[in-house]
């Protein structure tokens, strides 16, 4: 099959589940909701929450509603695709899980995250998360999140190092299913964020923790884009002063400006970005998928975010600081300023 042909069919459906995306306007509403309530009342007005049931009234209902919608929109276009391309997107939707452990870990600790998986089936847990989690994986959680308890002090950090480890092995073995130009596609968003995460990881081992060089350059991810083993493992070497030269002389220094904390946004931020160009760049091609997927997952993200903060009445959170589109759309603002737009 012509790669014309591959792609048609689902580039054409994705063009029709995007009304699923909410505007500006429906967007500010909802960070600008007094409580959840007003938030609840808000969401059931639009597209997105159209199948909503009229009994869901608490946040994770609403959560486990927008996850099993996402499933369903991945099972939608990938039916269009030979068999061979199921292990890509099986991978593409447990990063979705993947990111969302992370930010569990962060908020409640990886011990109360453990507790909680344990106590739960497998079948409750794919139930729960809207038929995201694939068989087998919530065993592979487990154990990472024990293996991670062995140092108490810092288990955060070494669960999601052990989950981006894990996470883009079985990315990489899936990439074999797919046609050379697809795998071609693919691999140049992935380099990317593979090349931010490990100057992330990097960056956070000098200044918090005491790592050797050889921890640190054998927790780094391969398959970076522009940055190789020779240039890892002189990260890895370096005084933490010299890793922020070397990252402010890289494509990725805005990416690391500020605050560690805030890097996550900025890191999506820049791969969203990179994946709408390339998918403009060539529509009938796997980027239109992967591209409609991420922004997908980002939309969501942020939903929950918002949700969250509604809920527990967090009025001093800045939310704009806190949610990719409002971080987009400042960046977007301040480069049409620096281009003299």
């Amino acid at each position: 099959m012509d790669k014309m042909a591959l792609h048609a069919a689902p580039v054409t459906k994705i063009r029709v589940m995007q009304r699923d995306f909410l505007s500006e306007d429906e967007f500010e509403r909802l960070i600008q909701a007094a409580d959840f309530a007003e938030f609840l009342q808000l969401a059931r007005s639009l597209t997105l929450f159209e199948d909503l049931p009229a009994e869901a009234s608490e946040p994770r209902e609403l959560q486990h509603y927008l996850l099993a919608r996402y499933a369903r929109q991945i099972q939608k276009v990938e039916r269009f695709y030979p068999l061979s391309y199921k292990k890509f997107f099986d991978c593409i939707r447990d990063r979705f899980l993947v990111e969302d452990l992370k930010r569990r870990a962060r908020l409640n600790g990886v011990l109360a995250l453990l507790h909680e998986i344990e106590d739960q089936s497998e079948a409750a847990l794919c139930t729960q998360e809207g038929q995201l989690l694939l068989p087998g994986r919530r065993e592979d959680y487990l154990r990472l999140l024990r293996e991670s308890m062995v140092h108490p002090e810092d288990n955060e950090f070494e669960f999601e190092m052990k989950l981006d480890q894990n996470y883009y092995q079985q990315l990489e073995k899936s990439l074999d299913g797919l046609s050379g130009g697809d795998r071609k596609t693919v691999l140049e968003p992935i380099g990317l964020d593979v090349d931010m995460k490990n100057l992330r990881f990097i960056r956070r081992a000098k200044r918090y923790y005491e790592l050797s060089p050889s921890l640190i350059l054998n927790a780094t991810l391969p398959g970076g884009k522009m940055i190789h083993l020779d240039e890892l493992n002189a990260l890895a070497h370096m005084s933490e002063e010299e890793v922020e030269a070397f990252i402010a002389a890289s494509p990725y220094a805005e990416v690391f400006v500020g605050e560690l904390n805030s890097q996550v946004l900025r890191i999506e931020s820049f791969l969203l970005q990179h994946l709408h160009r390339l998918k403009a760049r060539d529509e009938h091609s796997l980027a239109t998928f992967v591209e409609f997927l991420h922004s997908w997952e980002f939309q969501y993200r942020d939903i929950f975010t918002i949700m969250e903060a509604k809920d527990n009445s967090s009025e001093s959170l800045d939310l704009d600081a806190l949610v990719l589109r409002t971080v987009l759309r400042h960046e977007q603002k301040e480069r049409s300023v620096a281009d003299g737009h």
